[in-house]
């Protein structure tokens, strides 16, 4: 059975976890709306997602650039699962608690940043848009849209 439960910033299990997959990540920063959450299977830590209920990056989305400082949305900065308990819904879990708490928070939406990792993109946009995310449009300029977004209201 998976268990997802929130951590406070620091927590080892989620220092560990996220210097598994990116050593040079910093976990000293954080806000009051920010918080990590470990998933666990027989209270082993299996994975970590990383996110703040504090985003304000609005600028970088065509349909949001209207919003100001005070219009808060929540992004997934990280997400990582151990390679050898992927493909059994930890992910999943971890998206389903984060996206339900966003409501919770009264986020405009959830943004995130399907990035490169061992497994490569394609996998990051895959679950991403099984849970609602799409890619949002963004300012002339930029080559390809980079950021995924589930609207909330």
């Amino acid at each position: 059975m998976i268990v997802v439960e929130e951590v406070p910033p620091g927590d080892p299990a989620a220092q560990t976890l996220l210097g598994e997959w990116k050593p040079e990540m910093d976990l000293s920063t954080s806000g009051d709306r920010h918080l990590y959450l470990i998933a666990r299977i027989d209270d082993e830590p299996v994975a970590v997602l990383e996110g703040t209920h504090d985003y304000t990056g609005w600028q970088h989305l065509e349909d949001y650039h209207h919003l100001g400082e005070e219009d808060l949305g929540s992004y997934i900065s990280s997400l990582y699962v151990k390679p050898s308990h992927r493909r059994r819904g930890i992910a999943d879990a971890l998206l389903d608690w984060f996206i339900d708490d966003a409501r919770r928070q009264g986020s405009i939406a959830v943004v995130a940043w399907p990035d490169e990792d061992d497994l490569g993109r394609d996998a990051r946009v895959a679950l991403n848009r099984k849970h609602g995310l799409e890619f949002g449009r963004v300012h002339e300029g930029f080559q390809e849209p980079w950021l995924m977004v589930l609207p909330l209201r």
